[in-house]
């Protein structure tokens, strides 16, 4: 006759002997005065009550949960296979960078966010003075937009900076509206989606903290050692000029760049654009006709 395995003959010791304890407990509470009865079809023995045990029946809204959790695995797989998605979210990320770390610089230095005077009779005024005016708090917002931003340029901390810039750039959009400032809604906005999609991308990161949902087993295909095609190796030294170029530009708004700079760096940013757009179209001529696919490396 087979043995039990070592782990079942201690679980199951360590269940008879906490049964046995609430027996004892059980019959002791029963011959105190006024107790109540066993319920009917109950035992009190040695060993404690012995109930008849139903098995627990699977909830309609566990299986609602798994059939969901399927479903939005198979969607984040597809997304994540197709190159067009892969090449829009570098770009959402360094767009959000861009635009977050020149206005993060000026918090960190200590300047006002506004080049222009300070109008204390209106409200939008009076609170960006009040937050200067808070002077370590201030610095402390410039740095953690300054962090997001750097994190998400970074292939492998792209995922902490989306969860970094997720509630800084929900925050802002709560103030402009509640604020209520000219326009400025229509460009927090698109910048509080574009968090939330990147947050989206990386869901297999974070799935598990969701009620129900189990730990990822999707991951992507390793890379390999394969050399890069020169259109990929295009498009890769365009998403870095770029960067650089557009930083330089936004940082002109903020007085970081100076002016005679500014065309060179709109230049740069333009020809960074073209190459890179041409880039995509070589890759995705060679997807069409049969050579390896374009993934956006």
């Amino acid at each position: 006759m087979a043995r039990e395995p070592r782990n079942e003959r201690v679980a199951v010791s360590l269940r008879r002997e906490q049964h046995g304890v609430q027996g004892r407990v059980t019959r002791f509470m029963h011959r105190l005065p006024g107790a109540a009865k066993p319920p009917d079809g109950a035992s009190v023995g040695r060993s404690g009550p012995s109930l008849r045990v139903h098995p627990e029946p699977i909830l309609p809204m566990t299986a609602a949960v798994s059939r969901l959790e399927r479903a939005l695995d198979d969607l984040h797989a597809r997304a994540r296979a197709n190159p067009a998605l892969q090449r829009f979210t570098v770009c959402t990320r360094i767009l959000l960078a861009v635009a977050f770390v020149p206005t993060a610089l000026v918090k960190v230095l200590g300047e006002r966010f506004t080049t222009g005077g300070v109008h204390l009779d209106t409200p939008i005024g009076f609170f960006f003075e009040a937050m200067y005016r808070t002077g370590g708090y201030w610095q402390f917002i410039g740095w953690v937009q300054l962090i997001a931003g750097a994190l998400l340029l970074v292939p492998a901390t792209a995922t902490l900076g989306a969860m970094l810039f997720f509630p800084v750039i929900l925050n802002i959009f709560v103030i402009t509206v509640s604020l209520r400032f000219t326009g400025t809604p229509l460009v927090t906005g698109p910048m509080l989606l574009a968090a939330t999609y990147l947050l989206c991308w990386d869901y297999h990161r974070w799935k598990a903290v969701l009620p129900g949902f189990g730990a990822a087993t999707w991951s992507e295909e390793p890379r390999g050692d394969a050399p890069l095609s020169p259109a990929r190796r295009v498009e890769r030294g365009a998403y870095v000029v770029g960067t650089v170029a557009g930083l330089a530009v936004l940082g002109f708004t903020r007085g970081f760049v100076p002016g005679p700079a500014l065309f060179a760096f709109l230049g740069t940013a333009l020809a960074a654009m073209a190459a890179l757009a041409g880039s995509w179209l070589v890759q995705y001529r060679d997807h069409r006709r049969g050579r390896p696919a374009m993934g956006a490396g």
